[in-house]
């Protein structure tokens, strides 16, 4: 599959690359990754998924986001995180994808900017 340049396109497409640029890039990168070299790091990732000891010793405000549309673990993560930090806030942003920093970037940045601000503005 890594060596699929169709399937690759078609990845680039759902990620939502905000120009040719970055797209590019990432279909160069994806052509040259090998399946040798994603055992390693991919087994250690699944390996560290939980949260982090000592994340309860955060008192700085936290604001944790997930997209509505993202893959149900995501919903799970902002709540494991929200409960493990006592100033955490969730928020949702409603239909948005994974990839919603970028492909709704002024909704997301909304609810950042509202966040830093102190702002209690809806998701």
């Amino acid at each position: 599959m890594l060596q699929n340049a169709a399937i690759a396109k078609m990845q680039a497409l759902q990620f939502g690359f905000p120009d040719a640029e970055m797209t590019a890039a990432w279909l160069a990168d994806m052509a040259n990754t090998r399946t040798e070299n994603l055992d390693r790091p991919m087994t250690a990732f699944a390996a560290s998924l939980s949260v982090p000891p000592g994340l309860g010793r955060v008192v700085c405000p936290v604001l944790v986001t997930a997209g509505t549309s993202e893959p149900a673990a995501m919903a799970s993560s902002v709540d494991d995180i929200v409960a493990a930090v006592p100033a955490a806030r969730a928020a949702r942003l409603r239909g948005a994808p994974h990839t919603y920093p970028w492909s709704r970037a002024k909704e997301y940045n909304h609810l950042l900017t509202s966040f830093l601000r102190g702002e209690s503005a809806a998701p």
